[in-house]
């Protein structure tokens, strides 16, 4: 096996065989999957067309079936795979007992403002250009890989060239749907990596990948979470959704 796709492999392999699907929302920003009580968000990539064989036959379905389609070069399946694994690993059974361990940011803290002393100074490079990301010009050397580049953005290639040289590393679990991330994470071999957004799995095999910290979301009420998506709420407006920062020890 390339061991590029290890990382999937373990995280398809981390849904329990016996959990299914009950219900899928695919909406104007995130892709939302139930089973047993917990939701799964994976962003929706707007580039891509919304449909799939899966379509109409997703409810019901063994859940680890969903979470293999992580491994799909069809990338809106591949939102529907993560989605899946993050129905398991983000539930908030799962993680009850590691909360004194945690630290725990109601709403929409960013994560740039809690590691801002952290980063001062330092050599930094953002996947995706994040919201009022540029502030972060003010206090560290930052460098941000853009697909899409605009103004002093990096295109995607330049990672090759800026990555080895890197303090730290943000970048969104989107790279695991665009099967970037295991690329990434070599080229950054020597920088502090944090995995971040509500598409991140938070499962510490992620770790072992060359993962320092995970930024993840965790949503505690699913039923009203699944209803808001179907509208096409975003993650603010939910109110009591919970983003985890888990550091590796």
């Amino acid at each position: 096996m390339n061991s590029k796709w290890k990382l999937y492999e373990e995280l398809i392999d981390s849904v329990p065989g016996d959990m299914k699907v009950e219900r899928c929302v695919v909406g104007a920003r995130w892709i939302a999957i139930k089973s047993e009580g917990s939701v799964g968000l994976a962003m929706r990539m707007h580039d891509i067309m919304p449909s799939t064989p899966l379509t109409g036959r997703m409810a019901g379905m063994k859940l680890r079936e969903l979470a293999s389609y992580i491994r799909s070069w069809d990338f809106h399946e591949a939102s529907l795979g993560l989605a899946a694994v993050n129905a398991f690993n983000n539930s908030p059974s799962r993680h009850g007992a590691l909360l004194k361990n945690t630290s725990e940011k109601e709403g929409a803290t960013s994560i740039f403002d809690l590691v801002e002393n952290e980063i001062r100074g330092k050599a930094v490079t953002v996947v995706g250009h994040f919201p009022n990301i540029e502030k972060l010009a003010g206090f560290c050397k930052l460098s941000v890989l853009e697909r899409k580049p605009s103004g002093t953005d990096f295109p995607d290639p330049a990672c090759e060239y800026i990555l080895p040289e890197q303090d730290f590393l943000f970048t969104t679990a989107v790279t695991i749907i665009n099967k970037t991330l295991p690329r990434l994470l070599e080229l950054a071999e020597k920088a502090a990596v944090f995995l971040v957004g509500p598409s991140t799995p938070i499962n510490d095999l992620v770790y072992a990948h060359g993962v320092d910290v995970l930024a993840g979301s965790i949503i505690t009420e699913p039923g009203r979470a699944m209803d808001m998506f179907s509208e096409g709420a975003c993650i603010r407006s939910l109110g009591k959704s919970i983003s985890y920062i888990r550091k590796n020890r």
